[in-house]
């Protein structure tokens, strides 16, 4: 199967808090083992009713951070990632959100508005972040995807 019929095949969803095990278990899967809230709204690429992908979105010290984008090793780079990206973008609207990817993955996150920032824009909790996970990963940055205010002409 070409990547654009795989693509094409993959159905997206938002799971129900019913299905965050399913979530849970795949994480498992690709070696990510960050517990899954329940007050996350998580994100599912499927294929043939199997999970291929999830990412979330998790409320954190009153701001939205986007996590754990990952997409099963066999799928990556076939344009799975980024229809989960997109298909996640419209529940991002309204809300500043951050994430903290690796560089190299700079590009991929600004299709949606995301922008690299300095550390020192990003809330505390995620400059902590980034500080406790730097020595592992090196390459990992801050970036936020600033939601649309309206302006105040007075």
């Amino acid at each position: 199967m070409g990547w654009t019929a795989l693509v094409d095949s993959v159905s997206l969803e938002m799971l129900p808090m019913s299905r965050f095990q399913e979530a849970q278990a795949f994480y498992a899967t690709v070696g990510y083992f960050d517990a899954i809230a329940d007050d996350c709204s998580v994100f599912a690429a499927q294929l043939d009713g199997r999970i291929i992908g999830v990412a979330r979105l998790a409320p954190e010290n009153g701001v939205m951070v986007l996590r754990g984008m990952m997409v099963a090793k066999q799928h990556q780079r076939n344009g799975v990632g980024a229809r989960l990206l997109q298909f996640m973008a419209p529940r991002m609207a309204g809300s500043d959100v951050f994430c903290l990817p690796h560089g190299w993955l700079e590009e991929f996150y600004g299709q949606v508005g995301f922008v690299k920032i300095d550390p020192s824009e990003a809330p505390e909790h995620l400059q902590e972040r980034l500080t406790k996970q730097r020595p592992k990963y090196p390459e990992m940055i801050i970036m936020a995807r600033r939601s649309a205010r309206p302006s105040c002409d007075i």
